[in-house]
Parts: structure tokens; C-alpha cells; sequence
């Protein structure tokens, strides 16, 4: 409807028709430099520490209200960077706590608001997650009645890795061996340290880190903050526990043993662990940290805004995910060649026979008429609909009843779609380093997005990270019957039962059918067949990087589908026309007899 709309106006004033063969600016990718690498013990090169991510405070008091704040707050490569507030009430009443983000220099203004209630004589840690790309801004913390407090603050940046460590300074280099660096001295990466029982506890505040550290004993962590690492995990995150795990089938379940000396694969995540030895936990942190593209997260949006970093280029070939947010060029030419004839030569012909009077109501009657064919057009072909391109992939775990999803959805849409809310620990990102692509954030009640989600006549690409409950399983008949019941059609797939590889047949959601015998295309592993032809190079630059665990090779029961429909992602649910939807399961099947 956009082109139409601007070929209508063009038109209509005789003057925007060259303008109109050129489609949108392609989507770009940002690629940033390879993260510092940390020094190694063995003298190859010379240690020059860690950098501290600032922790310096103010703090205000408003009538019963003081606010400490952290002035700064490390920045990750993507995702969202979380400032901290605490809030104590020291009158004898709760008071209603609005804390509020303000950006200062992104075009548009975007904001990250969260409200609490913080009751008699109580202090709480607030923690606001804000996108990577604001960089700074105003931070005030309001409650009814009383003047607002504010701060200005900023995000800390380092051009090499960003650590997020759970716990103090001394643990982390008595692990590691690793200790300050020097005024003069070139760091290896930023860690910001946080104690145990203020860390956050929503999972937009651990994305974007390259790695998690924890050095307090895991047995002290509380278990709202376990629930929240092992999302974090799951959902492709890496932690490196630097002191003995117990318990960790209690709070790891998916973990099979014990962790050894190599990183076990958790979800589309990593877990590490090193027992004290500078020796052996220092090449560990190396291994997490030296990555040649630090910025890349588990989901990749492409950004088209102008805004974007310089230097920022997309790689050959790639383009929107969307055909319906691409201009028509074809068309478009073809209606104004088609104009071009009636108010060129047959304006001309017009005036001989007619006189110069009849061009001067012709003409206008016929772009009139021209932009009210060009509208009705656009209305019935395009209407008003948001148009959506969903890829993800999903692991199931079929014990916890949980689905762990990362998918990356393109969105179009002629009238504005400016309200999604998700719960629990399911989380939005935008693309990173593009101020126009954010929204106006509240995290009350989980992750809702306000204006600037998806404003009219825009093409966006979001991605989206989950942990939700979910019943989707597929059951494999005593007969070597299978049951779809994944919520969604099957396509293809395979699963590796009683020793063979069986082929998945295709079936609607609730359908049944029978195995087949099948063996995978040429030498690659079945997973990675199947990834490698359900997802197009543009699709997978945007969400395979880094998920070597989805690709492995299927144990005894383990299966592996490519689903079509609205799937598993969080956005799912919305009401928007799908114009194409490819999801990738990972499970293991449940056995059932009749």
C-alpha cells in the first residue's frame, strides 16, 4: 500500500515518477571487530588484566523516597544493557515506584519504564533493562506525591568481550589468575560484577553478555536466580561455574553426568567449569571470550534503519524476508508508462482537436482517476493486514512439559501494530546499533513493547528468545505408528528409533502415521541435513550461527521435524497473514501403546 499511496501523489502533482522505480534500502548487517582475547598463563603474551566496569553510585532522597544509583552499566554486544536502582521506602506506607529510562540522543525519543511497589521500611533492587543501542540518558525513579528524582546515566563500553560476573572480585581472580589492568594498560575485556542476591532476575538482562561467570559457591544462589541462568543457558548463553557443581541434576536437568574438563552443551547454550587451578579455569574464560564476531547473538535481526553504524554492509545476496515489503517495480513502471502515453501524446492530440481549454480538465481528471484506481488496487490487493515471515527453532523437552525457542520473524504492516506483550521469560531484540529500530519498553509484567514496535508502512525484523510451557510432543505408536501432536503441520523429518533412522511422513497437527525407513542425504547427519535445507542463506546468517548442538547427531528417541504455521515463537499467537513459516523441533519422542 506504501507504493501505491506514493504513486498516487506522484500522479497527482505530475512530478514523483522517477522517484517511484526504486525499491527500499536493503536490510544491513553490522559487523564489528574481533573481541581482545585474553592472555594466556604460558607467557605467549603478556597478561594485562581485566577492566572493571564502573561502579560508582549517587544517591537522593525525596521525602520517604532514596534512590541509589549505579551511574553506568556495561553494554554488551546485543541484546539490552540493565541499569540498577535501589529504592528504599523508609516511611511507615508502600509507596507506588515508577523507574524510568529516557534516551537523550536517539531520533526518535525511546524509553524503558518498569514500575514496583516497595513497601514499609523495605529496599528493592529495580533493575531496567534498556536496547544496547541507547547508549545514554535519564534515569528517574517517581512515585505520586513526591518530586521526581533523576540522574543522568550512561553505558560502558569496551571494544573486546563483556563478562557479567555473579559474585566479588576476589573469587573471580583467585579462579583465574587474572587481576586489574593498569591505568596504561590495554584490558582484555570489561567484567561487571554483581552480587548474588541483587542480580536480576529476568532474562533480557544476561542475552547479550559473551559469557556469565559464576565464582560463589552455586549451593548460596538462590532459586529464582538457577531458574534464571538455566534459561539463560538454554536459550544459547555460556556460564562458567569456577567452584564445584553439587546438585546439579537439581538445577541442571538437562546435564547428563557431571561437567568435565570440555564444555557441556546445555539447550543451544554452553556450561563450563574449572576447579581453581589458574591453569585450567584461565583458558576456559579464553575459550568463551575470543569469538570473531562478538556482536552476533543467538538471534541476528538484520536492521534497515539509517542510522546504523559506519561501515555497515550486507553480505551478498541477502535480503528483507518479506516480498510483500518490497516495492512492486514491475507494476509500478507499468502504470506510469500507461500514464506517461495518456497525458503525453494523447494531451497533444487532445489540444489539436479540442483546444488547449479541454487539456486543462482532462489531464487532471485522468491523474484523478489514476490515483483512485491505484488506491483500490492496493486496498484489495494489500488491505490492511500485518504480513509476517517466521523461522525458528525450538528444543522440546518433553519431561518439563517446556519448549526453548530462538527465531527471528520479518514484519510488514500497512496500519501501525503498536502493543505486544509477552510473559515469564520470553524476550523481543531488536537489531543491534540502530536507534530507529527500538520500542517503547515497559517490564512490569514481563516484556511489553509499545510504540515504535511496528509502525505503518515499515518493514522490521525481530528476534525473539523463549523459555515457555508447552504440551507439543510427538508419541510413537507400538505399532511404528506416529502421532503429530507438535501443534503445528509436519513437513519432514526424521527420528532415530530402536537403532534405525526412521523418516517422519508428513501429517497435520492431530494426524497419524507410519514410519518410514530412510537413511540421510549423502554423509551429513540428519539434524544437519535438515537445517541445512529447510533454512536459506539469508535466513541462516540471521539464526544458525553458533548452534553446533541443534546439528549433532540424534540419540536412541531423539527426533528432529520441520514444522510449518504461525509456530512455536512467542509472536505466534498475534493475528497477522503469514506469508511463509519454517521451524525446526528437536526432541525426544514419547512412547505410547493402544
Amino acid at each position: 500500500m506504501r507504493s501505491a499511496l506514493l504513486v498516487a501523489l506522484g500522479v497527482l502533482f505530475l512530478g514523483a515518477a522517477p522517484a517511484l522505480a526504486t525499491s527500499p534500502a536493503p536490510p544491513r548487517m553490522v559487523v564489528t571487530h574481533k573481541a581482545a582475547s585474553v592472555a594466556t598463563v604460558s607467557g605467549e603474551k603478556a597478561p594485562n588484566g581485566y577492566r572493571v566496569s564502573s561502579a560508582s553510585t549517587e544517591t537522593a532522597t525525596e521525602g520517604s523516597l532514596r534512590a541509589t544509583f549505579t551511574m553506568s552499566a556495561l553494554r554488551p554486544p546485543w541484546g539490552f544493557t540493565s541499569f540498577q536502582v535501589v529504592v528504599n521506602n523508609t516511611g511507615a506506607r508502600p509507596l507506588p515506584v515508577r523507574v524510568r529510562f529516557q534516551s537523550t540522543y536517539s531520533q526518535p525519543e525511546r524509553g524503558s519504564t518498569r514500575d514496583v511497589e516497595v513497601g514499609p521500611h523495605q529496599r528493592v533492587v529495580v533493575w531496567l533493562p534498556v536496547p544496547e543501542v541507547l547508549s545514554s540518558g535519564e534515569l528517574s525513579v517517581e512515585s505520586p506525591g513526591l518530586p521526581a528524582i533523576r540522574r543522568y546515566v550512561y553505558s560502558d563500553d569496551h571494544r573486546g568481550g563483556a563478562l557479567l560476573v555473579l559474585g566479588g572480585t576476589e573469587d573471580f581472580e583467585r579462579a583465574t589468575g587474572l587481576t586489574k589492568a593498569g591505568e596504561e594498560d590495554e584490558p582484555h575485556f570489561a567484567a561487571r560484577f554483581v552480587d548474588v542476591k541483587d542480580a536480576p532476575r529476568e532474562l533480557a538482562s544476561y542475552l547479550g553478555f559473551n559469557a556469565v561467570a559464576v565464582t560463589v559457591a552455586p549451593e548460596s544462589i538462590p532459586a529464582d536466580l538457577w531458574a534464571v541462568l538455566e534459561a539463560h543457558v538454554l536459550t544459547g548463553g555460556r556460564v562458567l561455574f569456577t567452584q564445584p557443581l553439587a546438585r546439579t541434576r537439581e538445577h541442571l536437568p538437562l546435564l547428563s553426568g557431571e561437567l568435565g574438563p570440555s564444555p557441556a552443551l546445555y539447550g543451544f547454550g554452553e556450561l563450563w567449569a574449572c576447579k581453581a587451578p589458574v591453569e585450567f579455569c584461565l583458558p576456559k574464560l579464553q575459550e568463551m571470550l575470543d569469538r570473531e564476531e562478538p556482536s552476533r547473538g543467538v538471534v541476528s535481526p538484520l536492521s534497515v534503519g539509517r542510522d546504523t553504524m559506519p561501515g555497515a554492509w550486507i553480505p551478498a545476496g541477502q535480503d528483507s524476508l518479506l516480498s510483500s515489503a518490497r516495492a512492486p517495480v514491475g507494476r509500478l513502471l507499468l502504470f506510469i508508462l500507461t500514464f506517461v502515453a495518456v497525458v503525453g501524446p494523447g494531451a497533444w492530440m487532445l489540444a489539436r482537436r479540442r483546444g488547449p481549454t479541454a487539456v486543462l480538465v482532462v489531464i487532471p481528471s485522468v491523474s484523478l482517476v489514476t490515483c483512485l484506481l491505484l488506491i483500490s488496487w492496493s486496498v484489495l490487493v494489500d488491505g490492511f493486514a500485518t504480513h509476517t515471515a517466521r523461522y525458528s527453532m525450538t528444543w522440546l523437552d518433553d519431561a518439563r512439559s517446556r519448549a526453548v525457542t530462538v527465531g527471528v520473524g520479518a514484519w510488514y504492516a500497512n496500519l501501525s501494530h503498536d502493543s505486544v506483550r509477552l510473559t515469564g521469560t520470553s524476550v523481543l531484540v531488536g537489531p543491534p546499533s540502530s536507534t530507529e529500530e527500538t520500542a517503547e519498553l515497559d517490564w512490569t509484567n514481563g516484556q511489553h513493547l509499545g510504540m515504535g514496535f511496528l509502525p505503518a508502512r515499515t518493514y522490521r525484523e525481530w528476534g525473539e528468545v523463549a523459555v515457555r510451557p508447552t504440551r507439543a510432543r510427538l508419541v510413537v505408536l507400538g505399532d511404528d505408528r506416529v502421532q503429530n501432536a507438535l501443534g503445528a503441520p509436519v513437513e519432514e523429518g526424521y527420528v532415530r528409533w530402536r537403532g534405525a533412522l526412521r523418516k517422519l511422513p508428513p501429517m497435520k497437527d492431530g494426524e497419524e502415521g507410519r514410519l518410514g525407513a530412510s537413511e540421510p542425504p549423502g554423509d551429513a547427519e540428519p539434524a544437519a541435513a535438515l537445517v541445512a535445507q529447510s533454512l536459506e542463506p539469508d535466513v541462516s546468517s540471521r539464526l544458525t550461527h553458533d548452534k553446533q548442538s541443534f546439528r549433532a547427531e540424534l540419540p536412541e528417541g531423539g527426533f528432529i521435524a520441520r514444522l510449518s504455521g504461525p509456530g512455536p515463537m512467542p509472536t505466534a499467537d498475534l493475528e497477522t497473514t503469514l506469508e511463509k513459516g519454517v521451524h525446526l523441533v528437536r526432541g525426544t519422542v514419547r512412547e505410547e501403546r493402544r
